[in-house]
């Protein structure tokens, strides 16, 4: 009986570091099933037993039914393009381009100042008394 714990504590330790194989895990199954199990691995009972109510239950005809018909591929017919409308993409960015820049353009024009429109060749000083220009 002792001999029988040690081989399935190394199962157990075998199924933490997911190295265990089918046969031997059918082993854990039968021997959590069962009714003599010692206090340190009653959690273990749980996790095993869990599993084979969970492998009777199965997933269901929903399911396949689910799975299918995302998998299909749908049908794509392909889109049919015209010498008309093969350029109309670059229409489009270099109207928005002329747009940008117009707006750009007015922008500019219509917040910064003009150049105050001094002809300094033509211009006279007023004043003989520089303390009365200021």
């Amino acid at each position: 009986m002792d001999t029988d714990y040690k081989y399935i504590e190394e199962l157990l330790e075998k199924y933490q570091e997911c190295k265990t194989s089918l046969e031997e895990e059918e082993t854990l199954r039968l021997f959590f099933t069962s009714d003599q199990i010692p206090d340190q691995w009653l959690s273990y009972r749980y996790l095993f037993c869990c599993q084979q109510v969970q492998q009777s239950i199965g997933l269901g005809e929903e399911f396949d039914k689910k799975l299918l018909a995302r998998l299909e591929t749908p049908v794509v017919k392909a889109k049919r393009i015209t010498l008309r409308t093969r350029p109309a993409p670059l229409f489009k960015s270099a109207a928005v381009i002329a747009v940008l820049i117009s707006i750009t353009h007015i922008i500019h024009h219509s917040f910064v100042p003009e150049e105050m429109g001094y002809n300094y060749d033509a211009y006279t000083d007023t004043y003989d008394d520089p303390q009365v220009a200021y």
